[in-house]
């Protein structure tokens, strides 16, 4: 007989799309226990499939799609709106992981499941729908070919009545549909798990949305050490000055920051500077211009999110989900296009279709630099020119990416496999570490960051690991080495960065993976909150040191993923993009030191000369059958 669960549902479901079988399954508690939750299970999952077919195609109907919540989703703590999807990336071939708030992951535990294991491949376009315990799948024929906005308004209006109230729809746009490689999954028309080409996974699937509704509540062990846990991090939260940034100005205030750093990149990441940014795509321009009204995930007071409006043509867009500070970059200082409102519009279309607006908008500055070089022809574009500063070009190939259609069938591959095509001059623009294209944060003004994005189990993320926070000083923990208050250090000096990148790393694989907090109110918890707050939910009694074991077991465990598929030390570093002085700006003529910190990073999480973790840590970590699977692997490998 099972012991009582708290925080969770206990239960997930399976589901065989190639067979129409919907099976709920209850995990052992060892599952819970040792690996708590969000992508630390479903890597523990993804593992078993690895280890028997470690060359497993990411478009291969046995690749599964784990959408997974944690102890923390759906409780009244806040940020605890976060799940995350997980499988093999199409983009980069390695473990993929892309981490989502909004609504759907709470919804998902009320309608009684921790998370999904989707294999196969549906016959025909098909979605998936689950209220109350009781699951089905039915025809998508007439959603396929929708964006994820007209998806989600048919769905919502189908299944409304099933409980007298809107459901949560996942679905994918066209993107996910014609496997871009970056394509996202849409939440609610802006909450996007668009990172790693998770879009691609569901796309390949011929699986179109997931609807979820329902009434379960899952109990926490200790309801009163939470509720006063909730009542101190909502305090805080209102006495937060970034928070308050965050709330007023949403995640585009940092722009108007991060400038002066050296940390926002210009024209394909060759200029360190270029002030036109500052004042026509930051948060202060967004409040002043475009901007509506405001929104908010589930359990979040921040409400950071944005709602726009652009009323007149070229860029009219409909009141809707305005861009992040990622797609302010991407598609604004990124080609030197300082017109917010083409901003807007390319943001809204990459949310419709469905698209990385990272990824997408890394590979069109590529492409605008190939076209500068003479290496993309007018013909290939379509006849729009991919001139700097003009936004029209990004916006008509973000259709065509969308659609793989012209020279958006090429780019609709990633960045890394269009220059590996277009040959050495395209290479020379590349900004990816292991084929995922960077976040629009500049490790040469942090180089903390240069480490943090070498060495990220899932390539290039400033969200796979909390050194960008610590590295900026908005977050420090005083019991941790490494992440202590960071002010009366260098960030331009390789010292100390290894030993904050691993704990970094470990820490975050907690709170921001497993548990499923937001990054964003998950900033103003302290190390010891954390370990009240899974103690308090599971009833599993947690110190921080428990916190940050765990976190190396989950960090190793998705590197060894890596591993088996390829990857090596080789690919622990940055491109030479990333590599090269800038001219100008606050971090002109500034590199990290890499060397010295990759060699001290590979002591300290015992990693061997080929980059794999030694038997004897994963050992210690309790993966003794990772162990065996890695080493047997490596020494395959090596005859």
């Amino acid at each position: 007989m099972r012991s009582p669960m708290y925080a969770y549902a206990g239960r997930m479901l399976r589901v065989d799309l190639s067979r129409g079988i919907l099976e709920p399954w209850e995990p052992p508690q060892e599952l819970y226990h040792d690996y708590i939750g969000g992508s630390g299970i479903a890597a523990r999952l993804l593992f078993e499939v690895v280890r028997e077919i470690p060359d497993l195609d990411p478009f291969d109907p046995r690749n599964p799609l784990i959408i997974m919540t944690g102890p923390a989703t759906g409780t009244a703590l806040p940020g605890s709106n976060r799940f995350v999807t997980c499988a093999l990336s199409p983009l980069t071939g390695i473990w993929g992981e892309s981490n989502c708030g909004g609504y759907f992951g709470p919804w998902l535990k009320r309608a009684g499941y921790d998370g999904l294991i989707i294999t196969g491949q549906a016959p025909r376009p098909t979605y998936l729908s689950i209220v109350d315990g009781v699951a089905a799948l039915h025809d998508a024929s007439d959603l396929w070919g929708l964006d994820s906005y007209e998806t989600t308004d048919l769905l919502t209006e189908r299944h409304k009545a099933d409980q007298g109230r809107p459901p949560q729809v996942f679905a994918i746009g066209q993107a996910g549909e014609q496997l871009v490689r970056f394509a996202a999954i849409v939440n609610n028309k802006g909450h996007i798990a668009g990172r790693t080409g998770m879009g691609a996974v569901m796309g390949s699937k011929r699986l179109k949305a997931i609807v979820a509704d329902g009434h379960a509540r899952q109990t926490p062990a200790d309801q009163q050490a939470l509720r006063g846990l909730t009542q101190r991090i909502n305090e805080r939260l209102r006495d937060n000055i970034m928070m308050q940034a965050l709330k007023e100005m949403g995640t585009a205030a940092e722009l108007e920051i991060k400038m002066f750093m050296g940390d926002v990149p210009s024209r394909n990441w060759t200029v360190g500077e270029w002030r036109q940014a500052v004042d026509t795509l930051g948060g202060s321009a967004m409040y002043s211009t475009i901007l509506v009204d405001t929104k908010t995930c589930y359990a979040c007071q921040v409400k950071c999110k944005r709602v726009v409006e652009v009323p007149r043509n070229p860029f009219m867009v409909k009141r809707g989900a305005g861009p992040e500070y990622e797609a302010c970059v991407t598609f604004g200082s990124l080609i030197l296009n300082d017109n917010l409102e083409a901003v807007a519009k390319a943001n809204d279309l990459c949310n419709r279709y469905g698209l990385d607006t990272i990824s997408c908008g890394a590979t069109i500055a590529l492409a605008y630099e190939c076209y500068e070089k003479g290496l993309i022809s007018y013909e290939e574009t379509g006849g729009v020119p991919l001139i700097w500063g003009d936004a029209t070009g990004a916006i008509e190939l973000i259709h065509q990416i969308a659609g793989r259609r012209g020279l958006g069938h090429e780019l609709a591959e990633g960045s890394l496999r269009f220059a590996q095509r277009r040959g050495s001059e395209a290479l020379e623009g590349l900004t990816t570490v292991k084929g995922l294209e960077a976040p629009m944060h500049d490790p040469r003004g942090t180089h903390a960051l240069g480490l943090a994005y070498a060495t990220s189990v899932i390539g290039a993320s400033h969200m796979n690991g909390i050194i960008f926070a610590v590295a900026s000083g908005q977050v420090f923990y005083d019991s941790i080495p490494g992440l202590e208050p960071f002010m009366s250090d260098d960030p331009r000096s390789p010292h100390r960065k290894a030993l904050m990148t691993v704990n970094g790393q470990n820490i975050d694989q907690i709170y921001g993976q497993a548990l499923a907090l937001c990054h964003f109110s998950g900033n103003v918890y302290s190390e010891y909150d954390l370990a009240l707050a899974l103690t308090a939910l599971t009833g599993v009694q947690r110190s921080v040191g428990d916190l940050l074991e765990i976190g190396d077991r989950l960090w190793n465990l998705k590197r060894a993923i890596g591993c088996l598929r390829g990857l090596t030390a080789a690919d622990d570093k940055l491109p030479a993009r990333l590599m090269t002085p800038l001219k100008d700006g606050d971090a002109a003529g500034l590199v990290p030191d890499m060397q010295t910190m990759l060699a001290e990073f590979y002591e300290l999480r015992e990693l061997d000369e080929q980059g794999y973790p030694k038997r004897e840590r994963l050992e210690r970590l309790g993966l003794e059958d990772v162990s065996e699977v890695l080493h047997s692997h490596r020494a395959r490998v090596a005859d």
